[in-house]
């Protein structure tokens, strides 16, 4: 999938921000510079943090389905102490997660319990527009915010309740299914909202 050109913001430092291979189930593989994560089994649901949280102001990243979904990713986030391994994001806490067929959350409040809709397919692109400082995240789906959420004017919400440090974090439940993280503003695949940084600006 081709992202668009969108450059960077004047003035912004971005991080090199990953998913981290020392906070990941022992069954999930990194590869493209711990920014492509897979599944070494079928079994279960295992889980990856990304390398840097955040605790403050509006951030936005995104994560890239590059490999079949067919519902076996859960895109999402969450904090520091969620499982890891044999547990789907958003069935422990503090963690919340998407993908076409439903949401899933433990800690965090789901405000739009209803499906985001459509299917899950290869180039699909989930973005998480996060206030943190509101407790506050806002779902997109390939350039369309679902539930009508607005997070530049704080309407409808996918999830709320969110404090502390929260890491962009994915789910998968099979061997055919790889995602990349996004979090720089050159590499995302729509603009960020209004107000809100890119998740590896410093």
């Amino acid at each position: 999938m081709s992202h668009f050109g969108l450059g960077f913001v004047a003035g912004a430092l971005e991080a090199d921000i990953t998913w981290n291979p020392s906070d990941k189930s022992a069954s999930i593989s990194l590869s493209n510079g711990n920014l492509n994560a897979a599944s070494t089994t079928s079994s279960q649901w295992h889980n990856v943090r990304a390398t840097v949280p955040r605790s403050a102001g509006k951030r936005y990243f995104e994560i890239l389905a590059i490999a079949p979904a067919s519902g076996n990713i859960i895109f999402g986030l969450g904090d520091a102490a969620f499982t890891l391994a044999n547990n789907n994001i958003g069935n422990t806490a503090n963690s919340a997660g998407t993908r076409s067929a439903g949401s899933f959350a433990s800690g965090y409040t789901l405000a739009q319990a209803g499906a985001p809709g459509g299917t899950d397919a290869i180039n699909d692109v989930w973005g998480f527009a996060c206030d943190i400082a509101g407790g506050k995240v806002y779902l997109r789906k390939n350039g369309t915010w679902v539930f009508s959420s607005d997070p530049v004017a704080g309407t409808n919400p996918w999830l709320t309740g969110v404090t502390g440090s929260v890491f962009p974090a994915v789910g998968l439940f099979t061997t055919t299914s790889i995602v990349q993280l996004v979090t720089k503003y050159a590499q995302f695949s729509a603009a960020p909202p209004t107000g809100y940084l890119s998740w590896a600006t410093n």
